[in-house]
C-alpha cells in the first residue's frame, strides 16, 4: 500500500528499515510522535514515592503484557531481595484477569487513572522491559519529559530519537535489569540529570516542530511533482 503513495510517514527509523528490508520500495519519511507542551504543566506539588516502580501502558497490547510478565517473574524477585519495600505499580485501563491476579503486597494494579501524568510523577522510576514489538515507546518519552528515570531494553531504543537515548538506562538480562532499577532507587539525584531533557524534547518533539517537519516534507513533495510535469 505504501508504494502507491507519494510519501509515507513512520514514527521510527526502526519501522522504516524493517519495511525496506522486506522489499517495500516506497518514499518513507520518519516523523516522531510529538508531545504537547501542556503535558509539562503540573498542578500543585507532587511528592514521589522513592520505592515506587511503575509500568504504564496499554494493557490490551500484547508486547506490554509480555513485558509485565517478564518483569514480575524474572526481574522483580531480584529487586525485592535487596529492596523488600519496593512496590511495582501496573498502570493502565482494562487490565486482564491474569494481570489483576498479580495484585499482592508488592504489586499494585491500578486500573484506569484520570491523569496518567501524575502516575509518572509519583514514581521513583518507570520500567519498560519490552522484548518485542516496534514503533516509538511513548511511555519512555513521557517519563523522561517529566524528569522521571526509565530502565528499558535495547529494543526500545530503536524507537527513540538518538538525542534522547543517553537519558535512559538499558539492560536486557533480568539480573542486569534489576541492578539498574536498584541503582536508580538508591540514587534519587539521578532525577537532577534529567532536568535538561525537557528542553531537548521541546526542541525536537514539540507539536510545532513536528508540524513544521510534516509541512516541509509535503511542500517539497509538491514542488518535486510540479517540476516533473
Amino acid at each position: 500500500i505504501a508504494e502507491k503513495f507519494d510519501v509515507s510517514f513512520l514514527c521510527s527509523s526502526f519501522d522504516m528499515e524493517y519495511l525496506k528490508s522486506n522489499g517495500i520500495n516506497a518514499n518513507f519519511k520518519v516523523i516522531y510522535n510529538g508531545i504537547n507542551e501542556s503535558f509539562f504543566e503540573i498542578k500543585g506539588d507532587v511528592i514521589y514515592d522513592p520505592k515506587r516502580i511503575a509500568f504504564i501502558g496499554n494493557l490490551s497490547y500484547f508486547p506490554n503484557l509480555d513485558a509485565i510478565y517478564f518483569f514480575v517473574r524474572e526481574i522483580l524477585p531480584y529487586i525485592l531481595e535487596k529492596e523488600p519495600d519496593a512496590k511495582f505499580y501496573i498502570v493502565g485501563k482494562n487490565p486482564p484477569l491474569r494481570i489483576r491476579m498479580m495484585a499482592s503486597k508488592n504489586i499494585i494494579v491500578t486500573g484506569f487513572v484520570e491523569d496518567i501524568k501524575y502516575e509518572y510523577l509519583k514514581s521513583a522510576l518507570i520500567v519498560a522491559p519490552i522484548r518485542f514489538g516496534a514503533g516509538m515507546q511513548n511511555k519512555i518519552i513521557e517519563a523522561i519529559a517529566l524528569g522521571v528515570p526509565v530502565v528499558t531494553t535495547t529494543l526500545s531504543l530503536n524507537g527513540l530519537p538518538p538525542e534522547l537515548r543517553e537519558f535512559v538506562f538499558v539492560a536486557d538480562q533480568p539480573e542486569e535489569f534489576a541492578i539498574k532499577v536498584i541503582n536508580v532507587l538508591n540514587n534519587p539525584s539521578i532525577r537532577l540529570r534529567l532536568s535538561e531533557v525537557k528542553n531537548v524534547i521541546k526542541k525536537i518533539l514539540s507539536m510545532d516542530v513536528i508540524g513544521h517537519e510534516v509541512e516541509n516534507h509535503l511542500i517539497n513533495m509538491l514542488i518535486n511533482k510540479h517540476q516533473k510535469i
